[in-house]
């Protein structure tokens, strides 16, 4: 097993040891005191967040239908469920569409754009995906479909040619926090959207907290107000889903903590999206009968165990494969078994980052011919974005965070790419 070394930089003996663990931090008390009290920047401080507000209301106005296209993880799924229910009570006619890990892969693509236009939409709203997706923005400007993109991923090209699109992380963005999740900043568009249409009403931040600590987003700045106040909102919740949820985890009438969501709460919702199809989870989490969202809650927790069982076995190989090629002479691990399920190789990289502390990426055949898809996992300090940039002429397609990204390649530049 590989450790982290922690030290103490520069100790003052004359300071309190509080004082030194944050000056080494970058703050001190009184800056440590603001943050715990939450901070909270205007949703309009997000560029094009004006134009996304005017599209949407001018559509409920005027009742056009709109398609809200979120992901299959925990993120996008508790977006597209926040932002769904949020819609449907201002008045709105509006479907969702989640797209199926394997069957779909990541992101709107032209085909998600034919799927929502065939459902009426004349608008669609991308939760925790789009900032890559110009031939989807493309295609919807052909059919005369509006496309409002909410995302929060890096902007790594051109902007898509869409209505607004709402990324802190985009390029030209001034936003203060560049931490939020999808879930986060689908919950800013609920409020700029509740302050335009005169709201005192704040949204359920349950939703919020189960996404953002899902998606393993820094738990700083506006980030750590939303989680405090969702963790409360999780165990007071009445939402018979998240109630059955606590149930079927061992977390009912017990203290909801982040480890709570992280380790419990979290992998079951992205157990369907992994393995199934995401529509399970997100019909859990607005579903307002007692018997469906006991159903649901166990069939979860079935897809969880077996996703457990493939994660170990992908493991164990992964492992042995390491030893017997002696890959940890490499600074950077990179594994390929065509066996391995999509939707847990990214959970295979996290555990091989844990074990031996070093950048690991995890590959499978892709549905389509010829194709190759990869979950990418990093430590602190090594934006594994960075790497991918720099190996870009050997990828079709990539995107994620520092610490966490996808990618998919043909499969002659595997060799290349090592």
């Amino acid at each position: 097993m590989f450790y982290e070394r922690w030290h103490i930089r520069d100790p003052v003996r004359e300071m309190e040891l509080v004082d030194v663990l944050l000056r080494n931090r970058g703050t001190d008390r009184e800056e440590f005191r603001q943050w715990w009290r939450g901070r909270s920047y205007s949703p309009f401080k997000m560029k094009d967040m004006d134009k996304a507000v005017s599209k949407i209301l001018d559509a409920v106005r005027k009742g056009r239908r709109m398609a809200i296209f979120g992901d299959y993880d925990a993120d996008g799924i508790t977006g597209t469920a926040l932002l769904l229910e949020f819609l449907r009570e201002v008045g709105a006619d509006v479907c969702y569409i989640l797209p199926h890990r394997v069957l779909d892969g990541y992101g709107i693509r032209p085909s998600g754009v034919d799927q929502a236009r065939r459902m009426g939409a004349e608008l669609i709203i991308t939760v925790d995906n789009g900032i890559s997706s110009s031939e989807a923005a493309l295609r919807a400007r052909s059919l005369g479909v509006d496309l409002i993109i909410t995302d929060h991923h890096l902007q790594e090209g051109p902007l898509p040619p869409a209505e607004a699109v709402v990324d802190p992380n985009r390029n030209d963005d001034e936003y203060p926090f560049k931490g939020l999740s999808g879930v986060g900043v689908a919950y800013k568009l609920i409020l700029a959207l509740s302050e335009a249409l005169g709201r005192s009403t704040e949204p359920p931040l349950d939703l919020v907290a189960l996404g953002t600590v899902a998606d393993m987003v820094p738990l700083t700045d506006e980030n750590w107000w939303m989680v405090r106040r969702g963790l409360k909102a999780i165990a007071n919740s009445r939402r018979p889903g998240l109630r059955k949820l606590l149930e079927v985890s061992g977390n009912l009438n017990k203290t909801i903590t982040v480890t709570t969501v992280g380790f419990h709460l979290g992998p079951r919702l992205n157990a369907a999206g992994r393995i199934y199809a995401p529509d399970m989870a997100l019909k859990l989490l607005i579903s307002k009968d007692l018997n469906e969202a006991t159903r649901l809650a166990r069939e979860l927790n079935r897809l969880n165990e077996a996703r457990q069982r493939m994660v170990e076995r992908g493991l164990a190989e992964a492992e042995e494969a390491i030893e017997k090629e002696g890959m940890l002479r490499e600074r950077v691990l990179v594994l390929m078994r065509e066996d391995w399920h999509v939707g847990v190789v990214g959970l295979i990289a996290q555990k091989l980052v844990q074990r031996y502390h070093r950048p690991a990426l995890v590959l499978t055949r892709a549905p389509e011919e010829g194709v190759l898809t990869g979950s990418a996992r990093s430590i602190h300090g090594f934006p594994i974005t960075d790497v991918l940039a720099g190996l870009s002429r050997h990828l079709l397609t990539y995107g994620g965070h520092e610490l966490a990204a996808c990618f998919y390649l043909q499969n002659e530049a595997l060799v290349p790419l090592r």
